[in-house]
C-alpha cells in the first residue's frame, strides 16, 4: 500500500494555494511562485491518478473454477487501461478470505495486512506497468489449494499513482460477473466395496426398486396367483383367513450418506484471564475433514462404477439444509462435492430436512449416519422419520455403542486401502 504526499491531498492542495496568495500578498513573488509551481505538480499528479484509476478495469478470465484439496487452479487477471494518461504503475489485490485456502504457489506471504482498520486476509497481490491508452495486459498465476472451502470474488481492490510519485489513489473495483473457486475435499485411496455389497445383495425391480421385506405395510386377501411365501401363516392359523403380506417399497441401489455433524463438537473447559473456568463448544476439525474426504472419495467412486448416491448435510445457524438427490451422473456427484466443499460447521445446532426426508425416504435406500464414534446423534432422529435401513460410518467406536451393537458400524480405517497418515482422535470427550 502507497501513501500520497501531503501535497498532493485536498488539504494539502488548499494550502499550498493559499500560502502561495498570502506569499503575494506580501511581496515574497520568487517563494509564491516555487509555491505555486509545487501545486501545479500536485494537482496535476492528483488528477492523473484519480483519472488513470478511473478508467482502469479489471476482470478474471474465465477458466477451471473447481478442484480437489491439493491440486491447483489457474487464475487469470485481465487489466485494461482506457485513461489517455499512461498507467505507469498499477496494485492489484485479489481478496481470497480470512480462512487460508488458495494461494498463490511458492508465495512465502499470503496474508496481506496493509490497512490497520481492517482485519488482515489471505490473497495476492499483482503490479502492473506502463500501459498506454486502450492497452490490455494479462497475468496468469497459478494458486495452490491447502485445504476444503470455497471462495468468493466479487471485488478486487486497485490502486494506481502517477508518473512523478506524488499521489496514490485506491479503489474497490467490483466485478461484472464474480469468480466463485470451490475446493472439493481431498481424494483419498478407500474401499468402496462395504457400499457396493448393500446394493449387489438387493434385487432390483423392473423400476430400480424391490421391496424391503423387514417392512411389513400391509396385508390383503389372497388372490389366485400370489407366491406361496408372501402368505401370513400367522394370521392363518389364529383366524382361518389366508391373507398376503405387503411389504414397503424402498430404492435398495442407492446409499445415502447423512453428515451427523453435531458428532464432531464437544464442550472444552479453559481458563479465562480472570483465573476463572468456563466451557466453550469446539469442533474436532480434523476428524471432520478427514470423513467429508472419505465421503468425497466414496461418492467419486460409486459414479465411477455408475451407481445410485445421495447426500444430506443438516442445517446450522443460518445454512438451510441440504439434500442431495439419489443420483449416478456427474451432475449429482459436482452438486455434492460442491456441498461438502461448503461446509463451515463451527459446532452450532443442526437441524434435518425432515419433509424431505420422509417423502424421499423409499428412494434413499440404506443410509449411513456418519458420525465421530459409533453413537450418532441423529439416530433417534432419522428413526422418528420412520426410516429404518441405518448404518453407522463412524471415526472410532465408543465402547457403550460396542456393547448395544444396536446398529451396524463401518469404520473409516476399513475403507482406506492405504493407512491415513495420522490418526483422527482429538482432544476433549463426549
Amino acid at each position: 500500500m502507497h501513501n500520497s504526499s501531503l501535497f498532493a491531498s485536498r488539504l494539502g492542495l488548499i494550502a499550498l494555494l493559499v500560502l502561495a496568495i498570502a506569499c503575494v500578498y506580501w511581496g515574497a513573488t520568487l517563494i509564491a511562485a516555487f509555491i505555486l509551481l509545487v501545486f501545479l505538480l500536485s494537482l496535476g499528479a492528483c488528477l492523473w491518478s484519480r483519472d488513470v484509476l478511473a478508467r482502469t478495469s479489471v476482470r478474471i478470465a474465465d477458466g477451471q473454477t473447481a478442484c480437489h484439496a491439493g491440486d491447483t487452479l489457474p487464475l487469470t487477471l485481465i487489466v485494461r487501461s482506457r485513461s489517455l494518461f499512461p498507467l505507469i504503475w498499477l496494485d492489484v489485490t485479489v481478496s481470497f478470505g480470512e480462512r487460508l485456502i488458495v494461494m498463490r504457489e511458492g508465495d512465502e506471504h499470503p496474508r496481506i495486512d496493509d490497512d490497520p482498520y481492517q482485519k488482515p486476509f489471505y490473497g495476492l497481490r499483482e503490479r502492473f506497468a506502463w500501459l498506454l491508452w486502450q492497452q490490455e495486459i494479462t497475468c496468469e498465476e497459478s494458486l495452490a489449494t491447502l485445504r476444503r472451502g470455497v471462495v468468493q470474488i466479487e471485488t478486487i481492490r486497485l490502486q494506481a499513482g502517477d508518473g512523478l510519485g506524488m499521489a496514490a489513489q485506491a479503489r474497490d473495483a467490483a466485478l461484472d460477473r464474480p469468480v466463485r473457486l470451490v475446493v472439493y475435499p481431498q481424494l483419498a485411496a478407500v474401499d468402496i466395496r462395504p457400499f457396493t455389497r448393500l446394493i449387489t445383495l438387493a434385487e432390483a425391480g423392473s423400476r430400480g426398486q424391490t421391496e424391503d421385506i423387514t417392512l411389513l405395510k400391509s396385508s390383503r386377501p389372497y388372490q389366485h396367483g400370489d407366491p406361496m411365501k408372501r402368505i401370513n401363516w400367522r394370521c392363518l392359523a389364529m383366524t382361518g383367513r389366508m391373507e398376503v403380506n405387503q411389504y414397503e417399497t424402498i430404492t435398495p441401489g442407492c446409499i445415502t450418506f447423512l453428515i451427523d455433524l453435531f458428532s464432531f463438537r464437544y464442550l472444552e473447559t479453559y481458563t479465562t484471564t480472570r483465573d476463572t473456568t468456563d466451557t466453550r463448544v469446539v469442533v474436532r476439525e480434523k476428524a471432520l475433514e478427514q470423513m467429508l474426504s472419505v465421503l468425497a472419495s466414496s461418492i467419486c467412486g460409486l459414479c465411477g462404477q455408475g451407481l445410485r448416491f445421495a447426500l444430506i448435510i443438516p442445517g446450522y445457524d443460518e445454512r438451510e439444509p441440504v439434500l442431495c438427490r439419489p443420483g449416478s451422473s456427474e451432475t449429482a456427484l459436482y452438486a455434492a462435492l460442491e456441498a461438502l466443499a461448503e461446509i463451515n460447521y463451527a459446532g452450532q445446532a443442526v437441524r434435518l430436512p425432515a419433509d424431505d426426508i420422509r417423502r424421499m425416504r423409499r428412494k434413499l435406500g440404506v443410509i449411513h449416519l456418519c458420525a465421530y464414534t459409533d453413537a450418532p446423534t441423529l439416530a433417534g432422529d432419522m428413526e422418528a422419520l420412520s426410516c429404518t435401513r441405518l448404518r453407522v460410518l463412524a471415526c472410532l467406536r465408543d465402547e457403550q455403542a460396542q456393547r448395544t451393537g444396536e446398529m451396524e458400524c463401518t469404520l473409516l480405517e476399513d475403507l482406506y486401502t492405504a493407512a491415513p497418515d495420522s490418526p483422527v482422535q482429538e482432544g476433549g470427550g463426549r
